[in-house]
């Protein structure tokens, strides 16, 4: 959300009179403030202001302690450190990511995220596929993806799944993924794929239509990449000519 702070007389305020920050927040059940955050790494965001202190976006609640962060922060090391610092056990996190093969796909991303550092990711990407924006969900340490989207078609959808406390089964998976329109109107969103296409080029298919609801292809130079199939839990990937 955008949060406005009014610094008019302040050292360093600027003309306008306020500071405007890319910011998270957490409410309880009860409709009270849990937390704030204002993003504190930015990625083209000119016309937003950096917090001038350092922060701890950690919030505890009946079922789990957690911390909340911005879209591109997850990529750096402060998140990790904050992490380590309190038992926590996962990061809500929302985005703007531009999905990128071959390594910075959404869902590829933070199921590996969430497995690498064996804490609950709760990812909300915004629904923008013509600028590759798209994919979001509820990610394990141990399980990885309990339940994803990551679907073009400009829906918004409401992802919710039974997460076990950390270091505990998950005796029973449930989960749920419901489309919200534009209108309010909802329902359950079972999608099987069928009608995406196995190949495509965006030498064949036109300039998007729909900027909401359109995603289109890009093309990528893998030179620099070599794709080896992961078979075992664990192990070492032989070098590769």
């Amino acid at each position: 959300m955008g949060d406005i702070d009014p610094c008019k007389g302040k050292p360093g305020c600027p003309p306008v009179g306020h500071l405007q920050f890319n910011t998270n927040v957490v409410f309880d059940r009860d409709g009270t403030l849990l937390v704030r955050y204002r993003k504190e790494h930015f990625w083209y965001e000119y016309a937003m202001d950096l917090p001038r202190h350092k922060q701890n976006p950690k919030f505890t609640t009946d079922f789990g302690t957690f911390l909340s962060y911005v879209c591109y922060n997850i990529l750096l090391e402060r998140i990790v450190e904050v992490e380590k610092e309190d038992k926590v056990d996962g990061i809500v996190f929302s985005t703007m990511w531009e999905n990128t093969m071959p390594l910075g796909m959404t869902v590829d991303y933070f199921q590996s995220w969430a497995m690498g550092n064996n804490l609950t990711l709760i990812a909300a990407d915004i629904q923008l596929p013509g600028q590759r924006a798209v994919g979001s969900g509820i990610f394990h340490g141990s399980y990885g993806a309990l339940a994803y989207t990551f679907n073009p078609d400009g829906i918004s959808r409401l992802i919710v799944a039974r997460v076990p406390r950390k270091n505990y089964a998950l005796t029973e998976p449930k989960s749920s993924i419901t489309a919200v329109l534009q209108n309010g109107t909802t329902f359950d969103y079972l999608f099987e794929g069928d009608h995406v296409e196995t190949e495509g080029s965006e030498n064949i298919l036109p300039h998007w239509q729909n900027y909401y609801q359109d995603d289109r292809y890009h093309v990528i130079n893998m030179e620099n990449f070599t794709l080896v199939k992961i078979t075992e839990p664990s192990g070492r990937i032989p070098p590769t000519t």
